[in-house]
């Protein structure tokens, strides 16, 4: 059929389309219409018409593109050949991108110098910004709802305590210490024994007496490193202390007899009885009000 093709087209005939002009005359010669042949192969009507006048650039990549020839060719009963030899010929001369034009960029690895230090710095920034917000967070005076409502509990006690103390201290005309570290006034009240002042002078003359004759008084000691209340009593129910330490203030205080503490915020403060630390360890894990006696009454 190419050479009977050949003899009816002539020499005129531009080289270019001869192949395509047999799938065309033979698709002619069958009665066939181009929609026709794409129905049938499941094509585009466009795609006949780019592989009869060899329209190659507007077909589909290489390996979809011989299929159809083949295609094609099989149903009209032709050789393929020259098609594709016409197809190959066409992509031969596409222009192919050289080397040097091409940059192959290899993938980064988490143990390249460059990414390790970038990690390092990132991890750096981020903990130093870590470290200012918890700064800041420290010198903020305002503090968590939490925190709040506990600090809150606590004035409540301390008020209330405070209040109660005061109207009893209002109330007798009891003798009052000096505190030499704070130099304010530690109150000594009769309890509701009904002692006298009369009592207490002799009980105040027996404690002097002792110390004449060499009895050593218990020391108690507190150090505060946050605010807190505290009340302090001797072994007879009297007041040596009753009020509010703010951070940096100490407290000592000496009696013969034993020492009955009332401690708001144990975490505030270091306490030592005759120079020997006093466990507050309880108090603080389970957030308790401490209440102590040291010393024998």
């Amino acid at each position: 059929m190419t050479d009977s093709v050949l003899q009816t087209k002539g020499m005129d005939e531009a080289p270019e389309t001869i192949a395509g002009n047999e799938f065309k005359q033979a698709r002619e010669a069958a009665g066939l219409s181009r929609a026709d042949v794409a129905a049938r192969l499941n094509l585009t009507e466009s795609y006949i018409e780019f592989i009869e006048t060899e329209q190659f650039a507007r077909l589909p990549m290489a390996t979809f593109a011989k299929g159809y020839i083949r295609q094609y060719a099989k149903y009209l009963r032709l050789s393929d050949t020259a098609m594709i030899k016409r197809y190959e010929a066409y992509t031969a001369e596409l222009v192919v991108p050289s080397k040097s034009a091409i940059r192959i960029h290899s993938q980064v690895k988490p143990s390249d110098p460059l990414v390790k230090w970038a990690t390092f710095a990132i991890v750096c920034v981020v903990l130093a910004l870590s470290m200012l917000w918890w700064t800041n967070l420290q010198d903020d005076p305002s503090v968590s709802d939490s925190a709040m409502q506990e600090k809150k509990g606590l004035d409540s006690a301390w008020n209330k305590n405070d209040e109660a103390l005061e109207k009893s201290s209002l109330q007798d005309a009891s003798p009052r210490y000096l505190d030499e570290n704070t130099e304010e006034s530690v109150i000594v009240r009769e309890e509701d024994g009904g002692e006298s002042d009369d009592m207490l002078e002799e009980d105040s003359l027996a404690e002097v007496e002792g110390l004449r004759t060499g009895a050593a008084p218990n020391r108690l000691e507190a150090i505060f490193q946050r605010e807190s209340w505290i009340e302090v009593k001797d072994g007879q129910q009297r007041i040596l202390f009753t009020g509010t330490k703010k951070a940096g203030e100490t407290l000592q205080l000496e009696t013969l007899e034993s020492f009955n503490l009332v401690i708001g915020n144990p975490a505030a403060l270091t306490l030592s009885y005759n120079g020997t630390p006093v466990d507050l360890a309880d108090y603080i894990r389970n957030r308790e009000v401490a209440r102590l006696t040291l010393g024998q009454n």
